[in-house]
């Protein structure tokens, strides 16, 4: 016989506020996202700082990715992520170690 413990009431935080903490597991929504068909192809800076803001820059990426110790799920527009350089490398990283998936695939 084993006994679960409880949970606890998740942590629901901004990326700006949580350099130095560390969770077990995040979940991690890059909130922003764009229809398929109005991402542009070579965006300007403008463009990207209306459409993929703030979570593209590669200190909030890198403070966002770190906070996990065990696990990490990561929920974005990978259409709208892939035109950021710093989102790009990582999502191609992911994919190569096979831990990329579209939403569509996935089922609870």
């Amino acid at each position: 016989m084993f006994f679960l413990s409880p949970v606890s009431e998740p942590n629901q935080t901004q990326i700006l506020f949580s350099p130095g903490s560390e969770w077990r597991y995040v979940i991690l929504s890059t909130v922003c996202s764009v229809p398929s068909g109005e991402i542009e192809k070579e965006p300007d800076g403008a463009w990207m700082s209306k459409h993929v803001g703030f979570v593209g820059d590669p200190h909030q990426i890198n403070v966002a990715i770190t906070r996990a110790k065990e696990g990490l799920c990561i929920i974005g527009n990978q259409k709208l992520l892939q035109l950021s350089p710093s989102w790009r490398h990582l999502l191609d990283y992911y994919c190569l170690h096979s831990a990329l998936t579209d939403a569509e695939k996935i089922s609870v």
